[in-house]
Protein backbone atom coordinates (compact mmCIF):
# COMPACT_ATOMS: atom_id res chain seq x y z
CA UNK A 1 0.00 0.00 0.00
CA UNK A 2 0.89 3.72 -0.66
CA UNK A 3 2.63 5.30 1.97
CA UNK A 4 1.70 9.24 2.73
CA UNK A 5 3.55 11.27 5.80
CA UNK A 6 0.63 14.01 6.76
CA UNK A 7 2.42 16.50 8.25
CA UNK A 8 0.30 19.73 10.42
CA UNK A 9 0.76 21.42 13.66
CA UNK A 10 -3.00 21.20 13.83
CA UNK A 11 -4.29 17.83 15.13
CA UNK A 12 -7.98 17.99 14.09
CA UNK A 13 -6.75 18.33 10.39
CA UNK A 14 -4.26 15.73 10.23
CA UNK A 15 -7.48 13.44 11.90
CA UNK A 16 -9.94 14.66 9.50
CA UNK A 17 -7.12 14.52 5.96
CA UNK A 18 -6.02 10.73 7.50
CA UNK A 19 -9.74 9.89 7.39
CA UNK A 20 -10.47 10.63 3.93
CA UNK A 21 -6.99 8.70 2.73
CA UNK A 22 -6.65 5.82 5.05
CA UNK A 23 -9.23 4.11 3.02
CA UNK A 24 -7.19 3.94 0.14
CA UNK A 25 -4.01 4.35 1.40
CA UNK A 26 -1.30 3.84 4.63
CA UNK A 27 -1.08 7.19 6.27
CA UNK A 28 1.45 8.12 9.10
CA UNK A 29 1.36 11.57 10.73
CA UNK A 30 3.54 14.48 12.16
CA UNK A 31 2.69 17.12 14.09
CA UNK A 32 6.24 19.25 13.18
CA UNK A 33 8.64 19.52 10.71
CA UNK A 34 11.25 18.19 12.66
CA UNK A 35 9.10 15.22 13.24
CA UNK A 36 8.35 14.87 9.85
CA UNK A 37 12.09 14.30 9.12
CA UNK A 38 12.70 12.34 12.06
CA UNK A 39 9.98 9.98 10.45
CA UNK A 40 11.19 9.89 7.29
CA UNK A 41 14.37 9.38 8.16
CA UNK A 42 13.47 6.17 9.98
CA UNK A 43 10.77 5.21 7.66
CA UNK A 44 10.33 6.72 4.34
CA UNK A 45 7.09 7.70 2.27
CA UNK A 46 5.92 7.86 -1.14
CA UNK A 47 4.59 11.25 -0.58
CA UNK A 48 4.52 14.01 1.93
CA UNK A 49 1.48 16.16 2.58
CA UNK A 50 3.06 19.07 4.19
CA UNK A 51 1.47 22.31 6.06
CA UNK A 52 3.42 25.58 5.17
CA UNK A 53 2.53 27.56 8.20
CA UNK A 54 4.02 25.56 11.55
CA UNK A 55 5.36 26.82 14.44
CA UNK A 56 9.51 26.02 14.98
CA UNK A 57 10.38 24.12 11.61
CA UNK A 58 8.10 25.48 9.44
CA UNK A 59 7.38 23.97 5.87
CA UNK A 60 10.10 25.59 3.74
CA UNK A 61 12.36 24.92 6.19
CA UNK A 62 11.17 21.27 6.64
CA UNK A 63 11.21 20.91 2.61
CA UNK A 64 14.71 22.38 2.37
CA UNK A 65 15.46 19.62 5.11
CA UNK A 66 13.92 16.87 3.20
CA UNK A 67 15.80 18.10 -0.18
CA UNK A 68 19.11 18.75 1.24
CA UNK A 69 18.96 14.69 2.52
CA UNK A 70 20.13 12.20 -0.10
CA UNK A 71 18.02 9.38 1.05
CA UNK A 72 14.70 11.33 0.96
CA UNK A 73 15.05 13.96 -1.93
CA UNK A 74 13.21 12.47 -4.40
CA UNK A 75 9.78 12.21 -2.19
CA UNK A 76 7.20 14.39 -3.87
CA UNK A 77 6.03 17.21 -1.25
CA UNK A 78 2.78 18.95 -1.35
CA UNK A 79 2.28 21.64 0.78
CA UNK A 80 -1.02 21.64 2.31
CA UNK A 81 -2.19 25.43 3.23
CA UNK A 82 -4.70 28.13 4.48
CA UNK A 83 -2.80 30.45 2.51
CA UNK A 84 -4.53 32.41 -0.16
CA UNK A 85 -1.81 34.19 -1.74
CA UNK A 86 -1.14 31.92 -4.35
CA UNK A 87 2.21 34.15 -4.74
CA UNK A 88 3.43 32.62 -1.74
CA UNK A 89 2.93 29.28 -2.82
CA UNK A 90 4.08 29.67 -6.40
CA UNK A 91 7.37 30.33 -4.05
CA UNK A 92 7.34 27.37 -2.55
CA UNK A 93 7.30 25.49 -5.24
CA UNK A 94 10.64 27.04 -6.77
CA UNK A 95 11.85 25.55 -3.12
CA UNK A 96 11.44 21.93 -4.78
CA UNK A 97 7.48 20.97 -3.81
CA UNK A 98 5.97 19.19 -6.20
CA UNK A 99 2.69 21.62 -5.77
CA UNK A 100 0.14 22.75 -3.09
CA UNK A 101 -3.49 22.06 -2.43
CA UNK A 102 -5.44 25.02 -0.05
CA UNK A 103 -7.07 23.08 2.65
CA UNK A 104 -10.31 25.09 1.48
CA UNK A 105 -10.70 22.62 -1.66
CA UNK A 106 -11.74 19.90 0.41
CA UNK A 107 -11.99 16.41 0.46
CA UNK A 108 -12.22 15.96 -3.63
CA UNK A 109 -9.30 18.59 -4.46
CA UNK A 110 -7.43 16.19 -1.81
CA UNK A 111 -7.87 12.71 -3.48
CA UNK A 112 -7.63 13.62 -7.05
CA UNK A 113 -4.39 15.09 -6.55
CA UNK A 114 -2.85 12.59 -4.35
CA UNK A 115 -4.77 9.98 -6.85
CA UNK A 116 -2.76 12.27 -9.59
CA UNK A 117 0.80 12.01 -8.05
CA UNK A 118 0.71 8.10 -7.52
CA UNK A 119 -0.55 8.22 -11.63
CA UNK A 120 2.15 9.98 -12.51
CA UNK A 121 4.96 8.58 -10.37
CA UNK A 122 4.24 4.53 -11.52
Amino acid sequence: MLRILLVDDDEDMREITKRWLSKSYEVSQAASGEEAVHFLKQNGADLVLLDYRMPGMDGAETLAAIRGDASLKDIPVYFLTGEEDSANMDEAVLLGAQGYLKKSGGKRSLMETVSAVFSENR
